[in-house]
């Protein structure tokens, strides 16, 4: 289950890789991060789609603004100054308002309105059936009452599947003839499907009903030793008490039923579901947070390598997309790889607590996005920057020339200009792996290799 989830997203995936968890957020104990986490490392090798999908999955226009106004996605998330974020077109509402003399209203009526979203998913809409429905079932007192009759029927429930005496003390009390009846019903039903059982109980108060009977009798029976039908009345009274005792006093083994597993198995089924439907509502309240921080920790790193990332994302969609996605892998890893999380992740969970194993899965994440954004940048030849590995510096007093980026062999460095003007319509894309280009490394369709300088 755990590498299910976090295969999905992530970590937003109960547990546990790369789709819809992780990208999302921790999981199917892991999810996919949106599925980049596990988008094959060729992604956008045909052009046209990834790069598509490179903008619109990982916000590469929304993450990468230069001025933190999200000009390049309206929907991108910018900062007002007091610590709320909202959608760059929603900021310049508020700059037109403002100059209307009516920024107050505005601002209240759309904070307003995302409570409202938050707290009843599809807004006014659903608040207005929400209350129609609340009504028809006799208001908010009606709901109370509904609420309390469904704790009684749970609290009754759980005493009679832990078999508890009170569940059977309780029905006799409040309707003795009922509680009777349904007596003789389960006696005759145990006779018939679990006649073991059945035995059992009933030699129990069968020995107990015996202690009753003179035991002069027997010793009568038994005295007369030249009568053969006193001793042998004697001996089957012997037999029967023994028999019944006998019973009585060993417990049938217990046996599962065809019902009893078709139960467990329809119980089992129904468990596993509930906790696919915690699993999902994990990773939509992973995947937005997870998706900001990893933004963030993008614009920051690119910032620090003096990297233009707008500009670049832009004319290497593809590339991008690339490097985002073993981004949000390594985050998935990176996770996966704390056996404690994981396990607390899972046992929230199971117990119902969504809420707190989705803020465990963002502390988590937060911890090691950083590392993962490091990595990832460092790995790549298009976007590594001026951090770049320049080969081993403490070899080089003794000699050692050898450098970490030189040109493989096979190799022609060309320079950023001829690449975009003449070679880059010319790349074969099947023959230029995702790893190969975010190096600078193509393949072209007549053959030849080439690297480019950036």
């Amino acid at each position: 289950m755990l590498g299910t989830f976090f295969a999905a997203a992530t970590i937003g995936d109960v547990g546990t890789g790369g789709g819809d968890g992780a990208g999302d957020g921790v999981g199917d104990a892991g999810g996919d991060t949106d599925g980049d986490a596990d988008a094959d490392s060729d992604a956008g090798d045909e052009g046209s789609s990834s790069e598509e999908d490179a903008s619109s999955e990982t916000g590469a226009g929304d993450e990468l603004s230069d001025d933190g106004t999200g000009d390049s996605d309206p929907d991108a998330p910018v900062n007002l100054g007091d610590g709320r974020q909202v959608p760059g077109k929603i900021k310049k509402l508020f700059e037109l308002a403002k100059k209307t003399g009516t920024e107050k209203e505005v601002k209240q009526l759309y904070f307003s309105n995302q409570r409202l979203n938050k707290a009843i998913p599809g807004g006014v809409n659903a608040a207005i059936q929400l209350a129609r429905d609340v009504e028809k079932m006799g208001g908010i007192e009606g709901v109370r009452e509904i609420s309390d009759e469904l704790g009684g029927y749970h609290a009754d429930s759980q005493l009679f599947e832990s078999g508890d005496a009170r569940w059977t003390e309780t029905g006799f009390k409040e309707s003795p003839e009922v509680a009777i009846k349904h007596t003789v019903h389960s006696l005759n039903y145990m006779q018939e499907h679990h006649p073991e059982n059945f035995d059992h109980i009933v030699a129990k108060y069968i020995v107990a009903d015996l202690g009753n009977l003179p035991h002069s009798i027997y010793a009568v029976l038994k005295g007369q030793k030249d009568n053969p039908e006193a001793q042998k009345l004697a001996k089957e009274l012997a037999d029967y008490f023994n028999s019944r005792r006998e019973k009585a006093d060993k417990a049938p083994e217990k046996t599962d039923s065809a019902k009893d597993k078709e139960l467990t198995a329809r119980e089992t089924k129904a468990k596993e579901a509930e906790m696919k439907g915690r699993e999902a509502q994990a990773r939509a309240e992973i995947k937005p947070a997870l998706q900001n921080s990893i933004g963030s920790s993008i614009r920051a790193e690119g910032k620090a390598r003096g990297l233009d990332l707008v500009k670049l994302s832009k004319e290497y969609p593809a590339e991008y997309f690339d490097m985002v996605s073993k981004i949000h892998a390594e985050v998935n890893r990176l996770a996966s790889a704390d056996e404690r999380f994981l396990r607390n992740y899972v046992a929230d969970l199971t117990k119902g607590d969504v809420a707190r194993a989705a803020k465990r899965a963002n502390q988590k994440h937060n911890d090691v996005i950083g590392d993962a954004v490091r990595t990832c940048f460092a790995k790549s030849g298009l976007f590594r920057g001026k951090k770049a590995g320049t080969g081993n510096k403490g070899n080089a007093g003794a000699g050692n020339k050898s450098n970490a980026n030189a040109t493989p062999q096979g190799f022609t460095r060309v320079s950023e200009q001829k690449f975009k003007a003449e070679l880059r319509k010319l790349v074969d894309y099947d023959r230029s792996p995702a790893k190969d280009r975010m190096d600078g490394r193509y393949t072209l369709k007549d053959g030849r290799k080439i690297e480019v300088v950036y």
